[in-house]
């Protein structure tokens, strides 16, 4: 699911890649998949930076920030923290 969603972003394809990405962390979440959540929550937020929904985009990175931590990898949620777009 991640990846087709990365593919309609990728070809405009801006209304399917907003129901993939969300149906990416939606199954990420409920199959306990604590890498791809991360990471489909960061790539959803930059997706939503790019069409413009600031507000979105911000929570949907503070989440991937969070999952990062969840799942040790520390470096890589400093990285959203100090990089951040917003």
């Amino acid at each position: 699911l991640l990846l087709q969603a990365e593919y309609a972003f990728v070809f405009v394809k801006s209304d399917d890649a907003a129901v993939l990405y969300d149906k990416a962390i939606d199954k990420a979440a409920e199959n306990g998949i604590t890498q791809d959540l991360a990471i489909a929550y960061e790539r959803a937020g930059l997706f939503n930076f790019a069409q413009g929904n600031a507000s979105k985009a911000s929570q949907l990175y503070g989440q991937a920030h969070d999952v990062y931590l969840q799942w040790g990898a520390r470096g890589k949620a400093d990285y959203l923290r100090l990089r951040s777009p917003f």
